[in-house]
This record gives C-alpha cells, structure tokens and sequence, in this order.
C-alpha cells in the first residue's frame, strides 16, 4: 500500500515537490507578426516597470540578433499577453524573412516569486515575413450581349445561343455599349451609381445651342475617360438641319492601345439656333 502512495506522489511520480524545483528560465519564442515576437518563461516574470532593473518590461535585460549577420536587431518595447508566462516585444522595422534565424537573450530577470533567472536564458526563432496583400486578378472586359443599338434589340434584350444559355459579349464591342451608355444616361439615373459621375444625359427633344454644344462635346469627352478601360477619348459633334446630333466617339483602348472610331445617332433632337 505504501509502495503505490510512494510511486504515486514522490520521486517516482513527479509531484507538487518537482514542481517547486522547476527553476525560472526561457522555453520558447516565436515570431507573432512582421514585427512583433513572443517570449514563453517557466514561472511569470516580473512584468510592472519598465525601470526596475530585474523586470521583463525593461529592454536593457534583452538582446534579439539576427543569427547569419550577428545583427542587432533595436527593440521598442514590452507587453503583456493573455498568458502569465508570456512576453510580446515589438522591433524597429520588420522581420526579414521566414527563413532567418533570430536569437532573443535574456538577462538580469526575476520571476514574479523571487526566482533569479537560470539556464537556459536564449530562444531562437524564424522571423514572420510582412503579409502581402493579394494584387487584384485583372479580368477580361465582359457582360451578357444585350445590343441595345443594333437591329430590332434596342431595349437591351438579351441573347441565347445554341447551348440555351446567354451569349455574352467582350472587348472592344462591348467597350463601345459602355461608352453609349455613358453618353445616353441621364445623371443619378442609376440608383446603385448615384453617388458616381456617371452619365451624360443626352436625350431626344433636348435643346441646345451652339454654345451648349461646345460645353456638351467637353462633358461627353470626360464622361467617356471615366471608363477604365479607355486611356483618352474626344468626341465631336455634329447637328443636321433634320434635328439630327450626331455624337462621333474616338477612344483609345488601355490595355491594347487601340483607337475605335464610331458614332452615335441622335434623332429628334431639337436645336436652338445660336
């Protein structure tokens, strides 16, 4: 009976006695972000003023250095963390890579018991290279073909081909519907792009002079470059004696650098004579 209580609590069996011989020293460290790190100790240190000479708190008892460079790398300071055991420092700068090695050395500290700090006193650990921010996947220009202005389609209907499923449409053909759009919306006339300069406005039945015109061929030029994928556009107008606007677009497609030329005919457009 003596034999099991003996196994169990003493010398055999590592109890509360083993505990209390465990000495206060560094277990581990490990990079937490691009610039901060952690330190994990046996027992809680010290952690209440940066100007106690035995506390975790105070830089002057630490030293990190960069392994392949014997670099020292400048501390800026020390905080606590949810864990009692646990130390976060932040560095100046970032770490240099996952793949190099840092060493953190410890000094002078006491654990929050009294206990002084003993072997092993350094941890080494890989740095955290800075998270990079995914670049945005260009995708080709593409919608469902709806052509509003060609043959009987002019309300945008759309298209279903062989396979049953709607054809879509991309490039500079529907880069020239986008353009269209710009020059034949009416301003806030889309809910969702209310808060954008979107549009142009012209429309049948509008009046407009000669010096109207000159201000509409400049709105309609910055209307036309507000599409990403035009680099620079001009446009010209053109009225008919038979209240015809005719709206010619010259526009250069970014990605490839080429130059569309078309137009746009406005009927019913009713002119004021200057």
């Amino acid at each position: 009976m003596s034999w099991g209580i003996n196994w169990g609590g003493g010398a055999w069996g590592g109890g509360d006695e083993d505990i209390l011989a465990v000495g206060f020293s560094v277990v581990s460290a490990i990079a937490t972000s691009s610039r901060t790190f952690s330190v994990t100790f046996t027992k809680p240190p010290r952690l209440q003023s940066t100007l106690s000479p035995n506390d975790a708190s105070n830089l002057r008892n630490w030293t990190l250095v960069r392994e392949d460079t014997n670099e020292v790398t400048t501390l800026m300071t020390a905080r606590a963390t949810v864990s009692p055991l646990t130390v976060e420092f932040v560095i100046l700068g970032t770490f240099v890579s996952q793949f190099v090695t840092y060493v953190i050395q410890a000094r002078n500290l006491l654990a929050q018991d009294n206990s002084i700090l003993v072997d092993p006193k350094f941890a080494q650990f890989l740095g955290m290279p800075i998270s990079q921010v995914l670049a945005v996947q260009q995708r080709p220009l593409q919608d469902v073909w709806n052509p509003q202005v060609q043959g009987d389609q002019i309300n945008g209907g759309l298209v279903v081909g062989s396979s049953g499923d709607y054809l879509n449409e991309n490039g500079v053909t529907l880069l020239k519907k986008l353009i269209v759009r710009r020059i034949v919306t009416a301003r806030n006339a889309f809910r969702h792009l209310a808060d954008r300069d979107y549009g142009a406005g012209i429309q049948p039945s509008e009046l407009y002079t000669q010096t109207d015109l000159v201000g509409l061929k400049t709105a309609l030029e910055q209307q036309v470059r507000l599409e990403p994928e035009v680099q620079a556009a001009q446009i010209r107008l053109t009225s008919y004696p038979d209240n015809r606007l005719v709206v010619e677009v010259s526009a250069r497609v970014r990605a490839t650098n080429q130059q569309i030329v078309f137009s746009v005919p406005l009927t019913n457009i009713n002119q004021l004579a200057a």
